[in-house]
This record gives structure tokens, C-alpha cells and sequence, in this order.
């Protein structure tokens, strides 16, 4: 009888509860440790979300996410199809968690073009300011500033109006008909 009380094996419905809280606390050490090994395995020079294949750099400012939500990142990627291009042909940066000056993304992306949603050219540094949805260029870089991507989301007056701007705007950037 002893043999057979050994072999018992209880459902896993039954053993969640009567371990709820141990399971639960376990697990997330667990997840916790695999986030840390994924930030310790990231690259330390890859501040930035993408391939920049095409020398695109674009600016961001979302406080919540390493890089951008998953509503702005599908948003960003439907203005890019538009203008023939992917998130592998740019760099996207995330002002709000990403502090670098510049002088650093100058150097190290070499953009020809800095799109800039949301933060002000003050936050980054620029010479100089640049009114929204109008392109300045300076040392071979072409820079053009529009509001936050998540003001252009939706469908009320006001974000079709910005998309509209920021449309017209990538029109002449890339020279899209």
C-alpha cells in the first residue's frame, strides 16, 4: 500500500491552488531573470530600433515602452510603407528613455533625414528650431519635426488634420507623388 500512495498524481488545476501564491512568486522571478538576461544579451550599442539601411533617423518620445507602443509601432510602420520604406531602413529612437545628444546621433547614424515626433528640437539639442511639418536641412541632413504619433492616431478632425500636414510634408521629403 505504501508503493501505491507514493505513485499519486494530482491535476495541475489542484496544484495551482493549493501552491498559488509560491508558483506565482516563483514565475515571476523566473520572468524577471529572463528580462535581465535579455537586456544583459542586447547589444550595448544598439540604442536605437531598426536596421537604418537607409540612413533614416526617427525620433520618438513615449514614456511607457523601450521603443514605441504597439499602436504607435503599427501607426509608424503604415506611414512607412507609405513613403517605400520599413522599419529596417530606419532608426528609431526613443527620446524618452534613449538619452543621447545630437552629436552622437549625427556621428553614428549619419541620417540624411531626422524625422522628430514629439520632442521639441530644444530637447535634442538643435541649433536651431523648426517649425512643425516644415523641412530645414543642415550638413546633408534634411529635418522635419511633426506632433507626437499618438496625436495622429485615430480618426477625429484634429489627427486626420496632422496626418494630413505630415503627409504632405513626407511628400516632398521623399519626393512621393
Amino acid at each position: 500500500m505504501k508503493s501505491s500512495l507514493q505513485n499519486i498524481q494530482l491535476p495541475a488545476f489542484v496544484l495551482v491552488d493549493l501552491y498559488k501564491e509560491s508558483i506565482v512568486v516563483q514565475e515571476t522571478e523566473q520572468v524577471a531573470q529572463k528580462i535581465k538576461q535579455v537586456v544583459d544579451e542586447t547589444p550595448k550599442g544598439k540604442w536605437f530600433l531598426g536596421d537604418n539601411k537607409k540612413q533614416i533617423t526617427i525620433l520618438v518620445h513615449d514614456v511607457e515602452a523601450v521603443f514605441l507602443n504597439d499602436n504607435a509601432y503599427t501607426f509608424l510602420s503604415t506611414i512607412l510603407a507609405a513613403c517605400k520604406l520599413n522599419v529596417g531602413d530606419v532608426a528609431i529612437i526613443n527620446f524618452a528613455k534613449t538619452k543621447v545628444t545630437l552629436n552622437t546621433i549625427l556621428n553614428e547614424l549619419k541620417p540624411h533625414n531626422l524625422l522628430i515626433f514629439g520632442p521639441s528640437s530644444v530637447n535634442i539639442d538643435l541649433p536651431f528650431s523648426i517649425p512643425q511639418y516644415q523641412i530645414k536641412q543642415l550638413d546633408n541632413c534634411n529635418y522635419l519635426t511633426a506632433v507626437l504619433l499618438e496625436t495622429m492616431q485615430g480618426n477625429t478632425p484634429n489627427a486626420k488634420e496632422e496626418k494630413g500636414k505630415l503627409w504632405t510634408s513626407l511628400q516632398q521629403l521623399f519626393q512621393l507623388k
